[in-house]
């Protein structure tokens, strides 16, 4: 009998320790998606400024600043 309780209990604890397991690799999985979307993202967001700036670059009309050329 007591072979019987021993083996039902060390089921019940590798039971416990996959599921904490997967637990943790759902959170992990779910930070990992949320990091891909900020960096799919600004990815975007840089060619968007990229092109803009080559765009300005061929007009040749750079923005004035308001630093430069003042004094």
């Amino acid at each position: 009998m007591s072979f019987l309780f021993e083996c039902h209990r060390k089921i019940f604890e590798i039971g416990e320790c996959l599921e904490e397991a997967v637990q943790k690799l759902d959170k992990v999985s779910a930070d990992v998606t949320t990091s891909l979307h900020l960096l799919v993202n600004v990815k975007q967001e840089q060619k968007v400024h990229e092109s803009d700036f080559y765009k300005t670059c061929e007009t040749g009309s750079l923005p004035k600043n308001g630093l430069i050329g003042q004094g």
